[in-house]
């Protein structure tokens, strides 16, 4: 099913980056935006910053707008030195510190913004969707809570908002879902033309089920917004309807816009697999692995559709360049021994299911495979001694491969 995958910049806002950066939060941090966010919904948030009348405050406000964003961090930094209690050289700084892709010292001057002025709603967004890229939801909730207490009017802030409390529902079952989808219905409502907002509620309501709704929202964010996200989360939805026709449609479009995807093309032969059209689902992987030749993942996957066209030469081929690139994947030893006994290669199947075995003791799946072919051969001890171990196995907890 279609996940809430998204990333929710906002319409038109201000795209945030993805350096790299702790993404532990800091228990005062916590404190000081909680006490922050009350604060600002009471009203009573305390003004602590100075007006900024600073020559160097506005030599950096400059360099921010010229994208000299050193010089323009220096020249705040200056400005703080005569007023440490701008909250504007505060702005800057997070706001050149954010171009500059160093979330981290964007979000220390955006709090310390807030804790100067907390009526700053501009500085309690940037923090909203800087929590929110650095997984901090909790925090990106409280942060878009007082943003949107301040400035109600911008839709970017409820996508934030969304997005957060989706992810944080995930471990939390008390967070509605009908409040995100209530989120993105004013974001829509801001703004009709935010195709980001549409798209969102797509996702949204896929994950609940309510897929046809969902297609719904990608048909007119596809419509605002032709895009890959777009059209590639329609096509899931349609497939999730067995609508396999508008699904391909779909996948054609996403291969029209980013033709070096090789995952568009594992979709599509998965989609042509359900449909039995077994050579063009072999053409779509051909292609997946013309641009992704070691993806050997891929390979199986081929392997297993050369097998239902009975085209047992193709497959040993593609199991044999796992088991050349692999040797200790003991599944590509196992599915080549079943190919060998397909071909009526009784002898080199079973070298293949004493290999898998002997790579993965605690493979049922290999012993019950050597079980029926040491039956074929007329072994019929040994292949009741492989059920017994297999049946044995399948009763004791699984053991993990390494």
């Amino acid at each position: 099913m279609i996940l809430f995958t998204a990333v929710l910049s906002g319409c038109g806002s201000h795209t945030v980056s993805n350096p790299d950066t702790n993404k532990q939060s800091n228990s005062k941090t916590d404190l000081l935006d909680n006490n922050t966010s009350k604060a600002a919904k009471k009203g009573k948030a305390k003004v602590t910053a100075v007006p900024c009348y600073s020559s160097a405050c506005a030599k950096g406000r400059k360099y921010l707008a010229l994208g000299n964003y050193q010089y323009a961090i220096a020249q705040f930094r200056e400005g703080l030195r005569t007023n440490p209690r701008c909250a504007d050289a505060y702005m800057g700084m997070g706001k050149a510190h954010l171009s500059l892709h160093d979330r981290k010292k964007a979000v220390h001057a955006f709090k310390s913004a807030v804790a100067l002025d907390p009526r700053l709603a501009e500085a309690h967004a940037y923090l909203a969707k800087i929590y929110s890229e650095l997984e901090d939801y909790e925090n990106s909730i409280l942060s878009a809570n007082s943003a949107i207490e301040l400035n109600p009017d911008k839709p970017e802030l409820y996508l934030v908002r969304a997005k957060a409390s989706y992810f944080v529902s995930i471990f939390d079952s008390k967070v509605q879902s009908s409040n995100m989808e209530a989120d993105l219905d004013k974001a829509i409502e801001l703004d009709p033309d935010c195709a980001e907002a549409h798209h969102s509620k797509g996702i949204l309501l896929a994950s609940q089920r309510r897929v046809k709704e969902a297609i719904e929202c990608f048909t007119v964010a596809i419509a605002l917004k032709p895009n890959v996200d777009n059209y590639r989360n329609r096509s899931s939805a349609y497939s999730y309807l067995n609508m396999y026709d508008a699904a391909l449609k779909d996948l054609d479009q996403v291969i029209k816009l980013s033709p070096g995807d090789p995952q568009t093309y594992i979709v599509r032969a998965g989609i042509y697999r359900q449909l039995g059209q077994y050579k063009d689902a072999i053409e779509n992987y051909d292609k997946a692995l013309s641009i992704a030749p070691r993806n050997f993942n891929n390979y199986a996957k081929r392997a297993e559709t050369y097998l239902l066209l009975k085209d047992y030469a193709h497959a040993l081929k593609d199991l044999s360049a796992i088991v050349e690139a692999n040797p200790i994947d003991d599944d590509a030893r196992r599915k080549r021994g079943e190919v060998y006994v397909l071909m009526g290669k009784y002898d080199e199947a079973l070298t293949e299911f004493n290999e898998a075995i002997s790579l993965y003791p605690s493979s049922s799946a290999a012993l019950e495979d050597r079980a029926k072919l040491y039956r074929k051969i007329g072994e019929e001890k040994k292949a009741l001694a492989d059920e017994t171990e297999a049946k044995r196995l399948k009763r004791k907890p699984a053991v993990k491969k390494i």
